[in-house]
């Protein structure tokens, strides 16, 4: 066999009538390995020399198939067989599955350190008031003695409800409420048992609060206390309360007594987008005050005033209570041809403890007239025959009672030791006032 040279190739092909130029070298990528491919456009055959596969050519040069052997792979833009498409498909699949891995390990394993940690059921406040639950595992989330909350794992259903049956052999069966997964009941001294069960986790939380001390309750005589009904019930305490707001419970509230004082906040104007159910209850009235009412159980209900986005159009604004004053002062320098700057500085002076600002005079004087007037209309409002006739008007009042309240907050404060006795007086004078028709 004769193998010519190169230029021994070309004079043939030129005596052949093929010239030298009609042979072309095309470079290309392999779509197997990505390497460079040189192409012999005379020939309807290509081997890449990197990873030796061999494709096929059509007439216009383009690679059609892949040759592996006795297997002929497409990889024309129909077929989508290339090695950049087969290598994007595994890299996708690998990050996939290790995704996938790491969305079952990592949950699996912090799952397994939060089972393994465990709990001291002796150092939990109000543990006595309890059986002692029947797994050793779990987190205690809060513990003082008004409550406790406390989550157990590692629990079967079936220990679950053995532990339901327990605490109700414990006397927790009054008022109960209870489902496949949840557990609610009071016992008798006023103790409160809330639990609920996940059964793909195998977890028990477990509430238990301990009974609200209850004594005399005084109701607020704030603009807000006049203007939420007052229960009948003179048993309760006030929890908090401020300018803006109250929460009050109440004892001595059966079902039927909490219905009929729901009834009665409507009759007060709290029927504004109100939700009523046979143990909540939530509403606003014209001035936008919410009011909010739960039984919460074994005769208690709980009364939440909130006045806190209420907006109010001040007629009357404490001016600046600090007093500046400026003094000019020469500053010496070293002998020049210039003339001598002077610098011009501001001091902080004290005031007065003796001054009384004129404008909060006025103000505490326009605060009792109202006060006072207020009171005459109260004093026709609960001597009156008719005074659901005149609620519209003591709704009134008692709004107008609150932005004067809201107003006079305002004022309590940068007061000189004269103003102080003079506001608290005031003020003093006119709660006692508004408070002798609370009694």
């Amino acid at each position: 066999m004769t193998i010519l040279t190169w230029k021994e190739h070309s004079f043939v092909c030129m005596r052949l009538g093929r010239g030298y130029n009609d042979m072309k070298i095309i470079d290309m990528e392999c779509p197997n390995c990505t390497a460079p491919l040189k192409v012999d456009t005379s020939k309807k055959r290509a081997v890449c020399e990197h990873c030796g596969a061999t494709f096929l050519l059509d007439d216009e040069s383009h690679l059609l198939w892949m040759d592996h052997g006795d297997e002929v792979v497409d990889i024309t833009e129909s077929g989508r067989s290339t090695k950049s498409h087969t290598k994007l498909w595994i890299t996708l699949g690998v990050i996939g599955f290790v995704i996938l891995a790491l969305a079952i390990l990592l949950p699996w394993n912090a799952r397994r350190k939060k089972n393994a940690k465990k709990y001291q059921w002796n150092t939990i406040a109000l543990h006595e008031q309890l059986p002692q639950p029947p797994s050793e595992y779990g987190s205690i989330i809060y513990s003082n003695q008004e409550r406790f909350d406390l989550e157990v794992r590692r629990i079967s259903e079936e220990q679950f409800n053995a532990y339901r049956s327990e605490c109700l052999d414990w006397g927790y069966g009054v008022e109960r409420k209870e489902s496949k997964s949840y557990y609610e009941a009071f016992r008798e001294d006023g103790y409160y048992l809330d639990m609920w069960y996940d059964e793909r986790e195998q977890e028990m939380e477990i509430t238990l609060n301990a009974p609200k001390a209850l004594g005399t309750l005084h109701w607020p005589t704030s603009a807000l206390g006049l203007m939420v009904p007052e229960p009948d019930s003179k048993v309760g305490r006030i929890d908090w309360e401020d300018t803006n707001g109250f929460t009050i419970y109440v004892g001595e509230t059966g079902p039927e007594a909490f219905s009929e004082y729901i009834d009665r906040c409507l009759e007060h104007g709290f029927n504004v987008n109100y939700s009523r159910s046979t143990d909540n209850f939530s509403a606003k009235n014209d001035i936008g005050v919410k009011l909010y009412v739960y039984y919460e159980g074994l005769s208690v209900m709980s009364i939440h005033a909130d006045a806190s986005e209420v907006v109010w159009e001040t007629e009357t604004e404490p001016e600046e209570t600090t007093i500046y004053e400026e003094t000019s002062e020469t500053v010496t320098e070293e002998p020049s041809s210039e003339e001598t700057p002077t610098e011009t500085t501001t001091e902080r002076v004290t005031r007065d403890p003796g001054e009384v600002r004129e404008d909060l005079r006025q103000f505490l004087v326009d605060y009792e007239a109202f006060v006072d007037e207020y009171c005459e209309f109260l004093q026709k409002y609960f001597s009156g025959d008719q005074p659901m006739a005149m609620l519209p008007e003591y709704m009134k009042y008692a709004g107008d009672y609150l932005q004067w309240s809201l107003k006079a907050e305002s004022w309590a404060t940068d007061l000189t030791e004269a103003e102080t006795a003079l506001f608290s007086e005031v003020m003093l004078r006119c709660t006692s006032k508004v408070a002798a028709f609370a009694e």
